[in-house]
């Protein structure tokens, strides 16, 4: 009896001792690190993994607060982006409970603000926390932690992660491996993000777990373990098999295909121009359209050409007579004058041309081009669009294909938040930062589109250029600063490229518009065939002087003078045509006789009409030239490697993260 109360005695007394050197060592522990000062002295997480590949981690973290960082308990930020069997994916968790001191504790998480982050938060926000010890025991599920290999399977976890913004005194971790594996390989690894120092040790247990621990881990440091076991444990499905390391190239290729599959068949069906029918050389204007028509019919973008040829058409007619003076000193510049006549306005006079008229020669009968901005011609390029085919709009009519772009445009960017959000992993914040810059640019791009001669453009060629070119480089900026696989980037720059591409072939031409270019390219063929024996077997009218002035403008507006100026000025080298029979071209020449040798000079003068109203166009006032033209004729971790065979670093694992107080 006495044996059995000595023996049960010192069992009392041993476990006494245990427990007064428990709280001896936490007492050590906290006055290592100051006494006063906060910190992190346990980090422990046990891995168990199942045979479905899930990963339930329970950590138990056991911090002194006094207040200053854990005010209402402690946060833990846990990574949902890793890279894992050579694919960037997404990984998520499922918290099961939260505990402090061994109680159900309340608790609420967020996504991170500034990196891709599952944050939970342990506590009250209206409940502080007691200066003393704490134990926080958290327990999630996660998914897409498992690597696999040619001869093992592998888990590879950093334990605590870097963004804690206090060191631990000590942190474990033990992995429960599934039923029937054994660990055929292990390392860890510790330190700052990269390190391969391996400053820990590991043990395997009776039990078949691995056991890591290390110890004085400061702040940004952590601990990774990895651990190999026996392969084929795990039973993925095939389809797990497939859409894990190949998600990324399945499914953006896919897209990429069904997308090019959409833009060509819509694009075959609705955006083909009907065809082109047989040219043949037609010697007087088609339709009898104006100048200014025939230039908008061809080129919709050249808007001061268009109404250069409208200028030289009314002086032809004899509405304005052309003035060329110098300024300056030495190197002298020519400056274009336009005088008003008095002949008065025709009722058939094309309303582009009344518009000019007008707005010239509103208060003056002169008017000078300059550098300066002038608020007549502002109000020609703002509106000669809208006059040019007021009555004949049938003939320019065509399908710009807006619904069929908007949809091709709206899939586009279905797609592209898909990929950031879901594939690629972009965060938000970052996306919100890349959105604004690309708004940024795409003003910038604009204001400097306008300064360098894009202006009277229409809208939507300039600001669809601008737009790609800025999420071209939005793709660029994303590319470089986030965690994207290069496989999106190349696929997204492919979609952007037919996206383009397809905006501007999608507007289909009608029938009518189409036989007209015909006609027009007919009309060309007469003005700018320079060998003129090859238009005689059409029988083309004689080209008299009269002739030659009638259809100058119409040179100007398919970009043909040179060729035929000159011509006309070999016809009338050639021809017995006296001087006195010739047109004087008063409106040109200030009224002295005309010659073959004034020919050069006309067409240099009708040049300066050109580059003179060019340039006035970029100093027009207002930044919104162009805007009825353009509707005027028509419309966290890197593990795509083994670690547990110790070619890995600190920090290559998934998991980790960090954490902090609140």
């Amino acid at each position: 009896m006495k044996d059995a109360m000595r023996r049960y005695s010192l069992l009392l007394l041993l476990a006494l001792l245990s427990v007064w050197s428990i709280q001896a060592a936490e007492e050590s522990e906290i006055n290592d690190i100051g006494g006063e000062t906060e910190q992190i002295y346990r980090f422990h997480a046990d891995l168990h993994i199942d045979t479905k590949g899930h990963l339930t981690v329970t950590e138990t973290i056991r911090i002194y607060a006094k207040g200053d960082t854990f005010k209402r308990g402690i946060v833990r930020s846990l990574p949902t982006i890793r890279n894992i069997n050579g694919s960037t994916i997404r990984v998520g968790y499922d918290v099961l409970s939260v505990k402090k001191n061994g109680q159900e504790e309340n608790y609420l998480t967020k996504s991170g603000n500034i990196a891709e982050t599952y944050d939970i938060y342990v506590g009250e926000e209206d409940v502080l926390l007691s200066p003393g010890v704490y134990e926080y025991e958290i327990t999630y599920k996660t998914t897409n932690q498992i690597g696999f290999f040619d001869q093992y399977d592998e888990i590879y976890w950093n334990v605590n992660g870097f963004g804690w913004s206090l060191g631990m005194a000590h942190v474990s971790a033990t992995v429960f491996l599934p039923r029937g594996a054994e660990a055929m390989q292990n390392s860890c690894y510790t330190g700052e993000l990269g390190s391969t120092a391996s400053d820990c040790r590991s043990q395997l247990m009776d039990n078949g777990a691995m056991y890591f621990e290390a110890n004085h881990l400061r702040e940004g440091e952590n601990l990774t373990i990895a651990v190999g076991f026996t392969k084929g444990i795990i039973q993925y499905s095939l389809w797990d098999k497939i859409m894990g390391p190949y998600r990324n190239y399945i499914f953006s290729s896919l897209f990429s295909l069904l997308f090019f599959l959409f833009l060509f068949i819509s694009w075959r069906i609705y955006g083909r121009d009907p065809k082109k029918g047989t040219v043949y050389p037609l010697y007087s204007p088609p339709y009898n359209l104006s100048p200014g028509a025939i230039s908008c019919a061809v080129d919709k973008r050249n808007l001061p050409r268009a109404i250069s040829a409208a200028i030289t058409n009314l002086c032809v007619k004899g509405y304005i007579n052309i003035s060329e003076t110098r300024e300056g000193g030495l190197f002298k510049k020519r400056q274009v004058m336009l005088l008003r006549t008095d002949k008065e306005e025709e009722l058939n006079l094309p309303k582009e041309e009344k518009l000019i008229l007008s707005s010239l020669f509103f208060s003056s009968d002169s008017f000078s081009f300059s550098s300066k901005p002038s608020s007549s011609l502002f109000k020609i390029f703002t509106s000669f669009g809208e006059k040019v085919f007021e009555k004949q709009r049938y003939l320019v009519d065509e399908n710009m294909g807006s619904g069929w772009r908007t949809t091709a445009i709206f899939l586009w960017i279905v797609w592209f938040f898909i990929d950031i959000s879901y594939l690629s992993r972009i965060s938000w914040p970052f996306l919100f930062h890349s959105i604004c810059f690309s708004i940024i640019f795409l003003i910038l791009a604009s204001i400097i589109s306008r300064i360098f001669g894009y202006r009277y453009t229409p809208k939507k060629y300039v600001y669809d250029r601008i737009f790609v070119f800025g999420l071209v480089l939005y793709c660029g900026i994303a590319a470089y600063w986030s965690n994207i696989p290069l496989w999106n980037v190349v696929i997204n720059e492919i979609n952007i490229a037919m996206l383009c591409t397809y905006c501007l072939l999608i507007g289909r031409r009608s029938k009518e518009y189409r036989e007209l270019l015909t006609q027009i390219e007919g009309f060309k063929m007469y003005l700018g065939t320079a060998e003129r024996n090859q238009l005689e077997a059409f029988n083309p009218p004689k080209v008299t002087p009269a002739v030659f002035e009638q259809y100058l403008p119409y040179a100007i507006a398919l970009d043909i003078a040179d060729v035929w100026g000159k011509h006309f000025q070999s016809l009338l080298q050639k021809s017995n045509i006296s001087e006195t029979d010739q047109p004087a071209f008063t409106w040109a020449i200030n009224g002295r006789r005309f010659s073959s040798a004034d020919i050069p000079l006309l067409l240099s003068l009708v040049s300066n009409i050109n580059s003179s109203v060019y340039s006035a166009s970029l100093s027009s006032p207002n930044n919104s030239g162009g805007k009825t033209y353009s509707r005027g004729i028509g419309g966290g971790s890197s593990s795509s490697y083994s670690g547990s065979g110790g070619g890995g670093f600190s920090g290559g694992g998934g998991g980790g993260g960090g954490g902090g107080g609140w």
